[in-house]
C-alpha cells in the first residue's frame, strides 16, 4: 500500500548530504483534531476515544485542538469519515478535524534528550510543500514531516527540552520559511501509556 523513495539533499550544518526517505501512503493513518467543548469532562471523552479499535495513540493539547487522536485504518471496511462522524456525534465534542497521511518524510538522526513534544500543523504552498518539509528536517528537533489533505497539508513532529525552545523555532525559522501561510502548535501531552 505505499512506496519508499530516497533522495539526497545537502544538510545545513556541514553541507553533506544526507538521505531523506519519502514514503507515499494511500491514506492508511490519520490525524482527528478534537475540540472539546467548554465545561465538557475531557478525561470521560479522551477515555471514550482511547477505547476505539482504530486509535493508536491519543495526546491532550491546548490550542486548535484539546485532544489529538492518531488513527490507522487497519481494514477496508474502516472509513476516517465514518469516524470523523462518530467522533463528532459525541456530546461534549464541539469540532473534529480529520487530516489524512499522504506521504511521509524523515531522515535518520542522532537521538537527542527530549522532554517535550509537539505537533506543528502548516498550512503552505502546496507546490512548495517538498522542499519545505526538506527544509525542516534539517533541524535536529524536526525527524518526521506527514503531507496530509484537510484543512492543513503539513504535519511536523517536533522533540525539544522545553516548550520556550519550541516556540523559538516557530517564529525564528518555521514561520519564515517561503511559502509557509500558517502555522499552529500543538503541545503533546501523553495522559495514558
Amino acid at each position: 500500500m505505499f512506496s519508499l523513495n530516497t533522495k539526497n539533499i545537502e544538510a545545513s550544518t556541514d553541507s553533506t548530504p544526507v538521505e531523506i526517505s519519502t514514503v507515499i501512503r494511500e491514506n492508511e493513518n490519520a490525524y482527528f483534531l478534537v475540540k472539546v467543548k467548554s465545561g465538557a469532562n475531557y478525561f470521560t471523552v479522551l477515555n471514550k476515544f482511547n477505547s476505539l479499535d482504530n486509535v493508536k495513540q491519543s495526546f491532550a493539547s491546548k490550542g486548535e485542538a484539546e485532544i489529538i487522536l492518531i488513527v490507522e485504518k487497519t481494514c477496508d471496511k474502516f472509513s476516517f469519515s465514518d469516524l470523523e462522524t462518530k467522533l463528532i456525534s459525541v456530546d461534549e465534542v464541539s469540532n473534529v478535524s480529520c487530516l489524512k497521511v499522504t506521504e511521509l518524510y524523515s531522515i535518520s538522526k542522532e537521538a537527542e534528550a527530549v522532554t517535550v513534544s509537539s505537533l506543528l500543523i502548516m498550512l503552505v504552498d502546496d507546490a512548495k510543500l517538498v522542499d519545505i518539509a526538506k527544509e525542516l528536517l534539517r533541524s535536529k528537533c524536526v525527524n518526521v514531516c506527514y503531507a496530509v489533505n484537510g484543512k492543513y497539508n503539513l504535519i511536523v513532529e517536533l522533540c525539544f527540552s522545553s516548550f520556550a525552545e519550541t516556540d523559538k523555532f516557530i517564529s525564528n525559522y518555521a514561520a519564515t520559511i517561503n511559502g509557509v501561510f500558517k502555522v499552529k502548535k500543538l503541545p503533546l501531552i501523553k495522559l495514558y501509556e
